[in-house]
């Protein structure tokens, strides 16, 4: 009986050992993910200006 508890808890250890570490992937992920999420708002700021700086450019040739 005792072998069989000792095998659980070991078992038991390992399966908590592997779910921290799939959270730990989880984390880093969603990290990089955000991090993306964040430069493709800065990129999507620099766009915005050109567009703009080009449609001025295109407003002074209309005149």
């Amino acid at each position: 009986m005792s072998q069989q508890m000792a095998a659980a808890s070991e078992e038991q250890a390992s399966v908590a050992e592997d779910i921290a570490r799939q959270i730990n992937n989880v984390a880093g992920t969603v990290e990089r993910t955000a991090k993306n999420a964040n430069s493709a708002v800065i990129r999507g700021r620099e766009l915005e200006s050109t567009s703009r700086g080009f449609n001025s450019l295109v407003e002074r040739f209309n005149r």
